[in-house]
């Protein structure tokens, strides 16, 4: 899914909803949503501080060294690293195929651990909860919103 440069945001959040209907109903949409679009804001905005840090020190690699070594240089430490250094942090959760829901779960939390200050916020569901044995939201449904939310840049 490719996004527009004009397409509103109304309508990237109405994406992302259909992405999930039938999933959940539809007032819960918003406890899906709006996690994953915070930390995909955390995320974009990250990168933008270690591109900042690495324009200064040489890399991105040496860049995520040092945040993860002082993370008073970042507003928000993500403890997520991505497999090449030079993606997007929003590619780690982007490129889980196995056990989504538990990835982003663990990520979600790894992320709150790491900031005090976003406990309770953005580690609030469990994307991997079950209801009478079933999943609440599948990762097929997870997958197709990850990929809508990812569709612009947040930061």
């Amino acid at each position: 899914m490719k996004l527009a440069p004009d397409k509103s945001l109304e309508s990237w959040i109405w994406d992302a909803a259909c992405s999930i209907r039938g999933a959940k109903d539809a007032p819960k949409y918003k406890d899906y949503i709006l996690p994953l679009i915070f930390t995909k804001r955390l995320c974009d905005v990250f990168d933008d501080e270690v591109n900042r840090i690495a324009a200064e020190v040489g890399s991105r690699k040496k860049a995520f060294q040092l945040a993860k070594a002082d993370h008073k240089l970042v507003r928000f430490y993500l403890p997520l690293l991505p497999d090449d250094p030079e993606q997007p942090v929003w590619s780690v959760i982007r490129k889980l195929s196995d056990k989504i829901g538990e990835g982003v779960t663990t990520h979600m939390r790894s992320i709150a651990r790491e900031n005090p200050l976003l406990q309770g916020i953005i580690d609030r569901v469990d994307f991997n909860a079950t209801t009478h044995g079933q999943r609440d939201i599948d990762d097929d449904r997870l997958s197709n919103l990850i990929e809508a939310i990812s569709t612009k840049r947040l930061g």
